[in-house]
């Protein structure tokens, strides 16, 4: 995810749309007034677990230690990761020229990720 705490929190909103389904399910109620009620909740819970499932799959976390081994001896050497944001900083060095480097990291890092991956280079 793009950070650990809102990871965090859609898992426990999850988790709790979850719980309340199971409860929905175990209560028998037949009362004709309620009826209605509780199956517009349970289309409700239904719904908003459906959306927090699609937001877990956006935010989630990419795996760092996957992605670094992208890198190459000949390409970019990295020497440190850190995560930021929904991604992360991977310092290193540099092994040719950039416009060569850029387009060979950029498929591998997509493909490794599961989607789209924007490289930024900073000259320090």
């Amino acid at each position: 995810m793009s950070n650990p705490s809102i990871e965090a929190a859609i898992k426990l909103e999850k988790k709790r749309a979850e719980r309340k389904l199971r409860e929905l399910d175990r209560e028998s109620d037949t009362n004709p007034l309620t009826l209605p009620l509780r199956i517009l909740l349970r289309d409700s819970l239904a719904k908003e677990k459906e959306r927090l499932e699609k937001a877990e799959e956006t935010f989630k976390a990419l795996d760092l230690n996957k992605l670094k081994n992208c890198f190459g001896f000949d390409t970019f050497f990295v020497v440190d990761v850190r995560r930021f944001g929904d991604g992360g900083i991977f310092i290193g060095n540099l092994r040719r020229p950039i416009e060569e480097v850029m387009p060979k990291l950029e498929k591998k890092l997509s493909e490794a990720a599961g989607r789209d991956v924007v490289l930024w280079k900073d000259d320090i």
